[in-house]
């Protein structure tokens, strides 16, 4: 909880009370039903979504949680204790994606969250210390906590282009359409296969199903582009982070349970 009033103390008693009533970790949500934020820019509002789906897409156990990234919240002391020793220095609304994640390794689906809402006041003390710097410390922990699963599915990707290619170039002077097809099916299943073994996941055929229909959505969008009179440079780049982005979001990982409650 800030000390800056941002944070309504009045609050404080609804967030013990989903402790005191069963929940692991009651969080101050701006982002549920009767929450909100008070006097911010557009700006600031952009960079708080932006950082809240940023968590969301690459952690998959925090997506059901909407407000992931909220500084104000309270935790069961024997939870925290549990936890304690698998934490770093992390503070404030870095804190409790830390938490979240230890969590999830620590206790799965049997951790119970809650959320509150809120309305995150303008500030009446202090300054803020959002700048540059915090933005860059926030998406490089978020990388961390998601296992680099980024970098991982791009090498995956690289790994699986190369298979495609070679099965490809070995296939398509014998049957250029058995080389297309088998090509693009190994390298498929090559992508998914890693990106999964790389983030310990065990494989799983749904997983392999949905990656196919991100491929061919993938392909609906390049030809809808194409069609629009994009430039081709402009199309790679959109279909590129259409891929990634739906590609992350198509790991199956069981989230935390999430309970959201009205105070």
């Amino acid at each position: 909880m800030d000390a800056d009033l941002q944070h309504p103390p009045e609050v404080v008693p609804s967030l013990v009370n989903a402790v005191l009533n069963g929940y692991d970790l009651a969080i101050a949500s701006r982002y549920i039903s009767g929450g909100g934020v008070a006097g911010w820019s557009f700006t600031r509002l952009m960079i708080s979504k932006g950082a809240t789906y940023m968590a969301r897409l690459l952690m998959p156990w925090v997506r059901s949680i909407r407000d992931p990234v909220s500084g104000f919240f309270a935790i069961r002391g024997d939870r925290l204790r549990g936890l304690i020793d698998s934490l770093s220095d992390s503070a404030g609304y870095k804190l409790i994606l830390e938490l979240l994640t230890v969590a999830h390794v620590a206790y799965g689906s049997s951790f119970k969250v809650a959320e509150i809402p809120y309305v995150f006041r303008s500030r009446a003390y202090g300054k803020s210390k959002l700048n540059s710097k915090e933005l860059m410390n926030y998406a490089q922990l978020v990388l961390k906590l998601s296992n680099y699963s980024v970098f991982k599915y791009l090498l995956s990707l690289i790994i699986g282009s190369l298979v495609g290619y070679a099965i490809f170039h070995a296939l398509s002077s014998m049957n250029a359409l058995l080389g297309n097809v088998l090509s693009l099916e190994l390298s498929l299943i090559t992508v998914i296969t890693l990106y999964q073994v790389l983030m310990g996941i065990k494989p799983r055929f749904r997983n392999y199903i949905n990656y196919h229909a991100v491929k061919h959505t993938v392909v609906m969008i390049k030809l809808l582009l194409f069609e629009a009179s994009i430039p081709v440079l402009v199309v790679l780049i959109i279909s590129a982070v259409a891929q990634l982005i739906l590609t992350l979001r198509i790991i199956q990982i069981s989230p935390i349970e999430i309970h959201v409650i009205h105070a």
